[in-house]
């Protein structure tokens, strides 16, 4: 990788004495485990690279491998909605780590003119130089990968986009179509959005414990695995991202996605407490949230060891708003939507 010593991060903003010091002693922790070679979380790389201007002024990012994530994620989330220089493009100047962690491609009402400065001619030039390379090494790395490994689930994402791609009358009546700037721009920003994806759910879990991913409904487990994570992040959430109409739905802002596992416990813990889902199946769950209806759907049921015992269990395949009319229509006929609370209904059979 080419890494680009010109990168700048945005800077932090400024925060009283205490918080200085108490930054300043986790960067420096974090500074001898990098020194040592030690493997750094996803979070601790960006605590790591945010304070780099802050805590090592004479470095830069490029200095560092362990910045290659951060770099990629802010530069990515400059460029996300066009990757041409036909539009103007803004990054942040002002950054804190709660900002960070807030930072989701579905945010699309924040004020650019709040903490970003329009990024200069020269500057688009070249990131955009850079996100094309990313591009390759990236679909070249997961078309690598083989069944069981951590970016086997992230290739099959990606190329179930790519297929869809490729379908679209525009490409699949004319194959030398393929081969236009057009195309090729779809290509890269669904593999783009691949990678951003893979980094998010990576954060993601290596903040969450076993215990987090796991639900029980009607005497069965239920697992939410980093796969389906992945695959609810890359089709249902971020719509604008999206390079062509995929006929999927979307979810709004009644479930953030970093808080998805905590969400879809606690619904599924209110269903399993009211006792009104003891006859209907685990396959489909379906339920109303203020007035939304979604579902969840599940695969076989495959004996797991939870807790050093085996335990009937199943594993969330995906995870949606209902708009499909045939599917509303469904709901409506078959099942009696019933009242958990005052924000939560559930779907069950007639």
């Amino acid at each position: 990788m080419t890494r680009r010593p010109l990168f700048i991060p945005p800077q932090v903003t400024p925060f009283n004495d205490a918080e200085f010091l108490d930054a300043e002693k986790k960067f420096q922790q974090i500074y001898k485990r990098v020194v040592a070679g030690k493997q750094l979380q996803e979070s601790e790389k960006n605590f790591f690279a945010q304070y780099i201007p802050t805590f090592l002024p004479a470095k830069k990012l490029s200095d560092f491998a362990e910045t290659e994530d951060f770099e990629f994620k802010m530069t990515y989330l400059s460029y996300w909605y066009d990757l041409t220089e036909g539009v103007k493009h803004y990054k942040p100047i002002s950054i804190t780590e709660k900002d960070l962690s807030a930072f989701q491609l579905e945010d699309v009402k924040r004020d650019p003119a709040k903490y970003k400065v329009e990024i200069g001619a020269h500057e688009v030039q070249s990131d955009l130089t850079y996100l094309e390379s990313e591009a390759d090494r990236w679909y070249t790395k997961i078309r690598g990968s083989s069944n069981g490994d951590n970016l086997w689930c992230v290739k099959q994402e990606t190329e179930e986009q790519l297929k869809q791609l490729r379908e679209l009358p525009e490409f699949k009546n004319d194959p030398y179509m393929r081969g236009t700037f057009h195309y090729r721009l779809k290509k890269q920003g669904i593999i783009l959005q691949s990678k951003y994806a893979y980094l998010i759910v990576k954060e993601e879990m290596e903040q969450l414990s076993p215990a987090d991913l796991f639900f029980q409904l009607n005497g069965t487990y239920i697992e939410l695995t980093e796969c389906a994570i992945l695959h609810i992040l890359f089709r249902h959430y971020a719509a604008l991202t999206k390079r062509y109409q995929t006929g999927k739905s979307f979810h709004n802002t009644d479930f953030h996605f970093r808080k998805l596992p905590e969400q879809l416990r606690d619904i599924i813990k209110a269903i399993e407490d009211s006792g009104l889902y003891t006859k209907d199946s685990i396959a489909k769950i379906s339920f109303k949230l203020n007035g939304v209806p979604y579902c969840i759907r599940t695969g076989a049921v495959v004996q797991r060891q939870i807790a050093g015992t085996l335990k009937p269990c199943v594993r969330i395949q995906t995870f949606y708003p209902v708009t499909d009319k045939d599917e509303l229509n469904t709901l409506l006929d078959d099942y009696s939507c019933i009242k958990v609370n005052n924000e939560l209904e559930v779907y069950c059979k007639k």
